[in-house]
């Protein structure tokens, strides 16, 4: 599993290396848009500056539907988050689509290497719960399901998929990133939704306790 992770980051990778666009005005543009209000699209979606970096990269190649390559594109399709991780070095968030209660992205790791910003598609080792007992298995995906932001300092990120929309039940996910690789599974959480747990009916949902699944 280790070897499909690293075939796909290097697939991406080589896929997304030279973009078109110029990556640093491009993150200045849409750091404009959003101070500005001109981010207006569906769930507050930079529409023009996302088809702009799909033009150039692909992105939108990651999505698991072709929600970016239609007419109809589906409502969250473009939203954007950018987190600095250092001066020359940026995660970009992209929005898929966003569903009832929550939403799918695609993450881009943007650089500068010798003064020229390059942009790379992440893929991300996902934890799958065997059938009949088996234990988990990783496999790896360039959408996720709910990018829920990054620590720059820590130069870590969390995704939380919800199986159902209260959110008691689950996956939960922390990866690293470094620059150059693919993001590394630090650890994952999952709670069954079929599972009872003796919690007061006011008591906030904290996926960061649930039992660890990964690494076992």
């Amino acid at each position: 599993m280790k070897l499909w992770i690293a075939v796909l980051w290097t697939l991406a990778a080589a896929a997304h290396a030279q973009p078109t666009l110029d990556l640093r005005a491009w993150l200045d543009e849409v750091a404009a848009a959003t101070a500005g209000g001109a981010c207006d699209g569906p769930f507050g979606a930079c529409l023009a500056q996302a088809e702009a970096l799909d033009a150039a990269t692909g992105w939108s190649a990651g999505c698991t539907e072709d929600v970016g390559r239609t007419g109809d594109r589906a409502p969250g399709w473009g939203t954007v988050e950018v987190t600095w991780l250092a001066p020359d070095e940026a995660l970009v968030s992209l929005g898929c689509a966003f569903w009832a209660y929550q939403g799918g992205s695609v993450v881009l790791h943007v650089a500068s290497e010798r003064d020229v910003w390059r942009a790379r598609l992440l893929a991300f080792p996902v934890v799958l719960a065997g059938d009949d007992g088996a234990p988990p298995r990783l496999t790896a995906t360039t959408e996720v399901v709910m990018w829920m932001g990054a620590d720059a300092e820590a130069r870590t990120g969390v995704v939380f998929g919800k199986a159902r929309g209260v959110g008691d039940c689950g996956l939960w996910s922390v990866y690293a990133f470094e620059r150059d690789g693919p993001p590394v599974l630090r650890e994952a959480r999952a709670r069954g939704c079929d599972e009872e747990v003796d919690l007061p009916e006011d008591a906030p949902v904290d996926p960061a306790s649930w039992p660890v699944i990964y690494p076992e």
